[in-house]
């Protein structure tokens, strides 16, 4: 199976497994595969795929850094593709100082992600906390999102916790 063949169609049965093939071959392949992998990371709905294909592309983030900006500061953006793609950025550029209006971005997108996966999301998010701290605490003071308060005040408290900078 070529990288042609990988990459000729985004969806359909056998897209997962193509594109888990492509992480094995991107090393070899990755001016092909790239693109590929960035799209399904963008569009995957499990976080634990979305961080596998982040730690895979890892060598390459200085490529992918300003489109992922692009996609989460462009309001028209999906908003999961948005929690996707600051996600990545988390891990990527996490001392950007782009983070000083992202981070209020990424804390609603957290808290209104699906809650089953609202933990994956968060710990993914934790190199980038202090950035999220003020949308989570103006969330918890029911000034926005008053729904999530209690959710806020969770994510708050673990991103405290082990924290000595509190």
């Amino acid at each position: 199976m070529g990288a042609s063949t990988i990459t000729c169609s985004s969806g359909g049965s056998g897209y997962t497994q193509r594109m888990r093939v492509a992480l094995a071959l991107l090393p070899v392949e990755a001016n092909t595969l790239r693109a590929p992998l960035l799209a399904w990371m963008l569009k995957a709905d499990d976080p634990a795929e979305v961080l596998l294909v982040c730690e895979v592309l890892r060598p390459h983030n200085e490529e992918l850094r300003e489109r992922l900006w692009a996609l989460a500061e462009e309001a028209g953006t999906p908003a999961a593709v948005r929690l996707r793609a600051l996600t990545a950025l988390a891990a990527y550029d996490p001392e950007n100082a782009r983070w000083g209006k992202a981070g209020g971005t990424a804390a609603e997108l957290l808290l209104t992600a699906d809650p089953f996966y609202r933990g994956q999301w968060a710990t993914a998010l934790r190199p980038v906390r202090a950035a999220l701290r003020g949308r989570l605490a103006e969330v918890c003071r029911g000034e926005k999102l008053a729904e999530h308060r209690q959710t806020a005040a969770l994510v708050l408290a673990e991103y405290a916790g082990g924290d000595r900078r509190r």
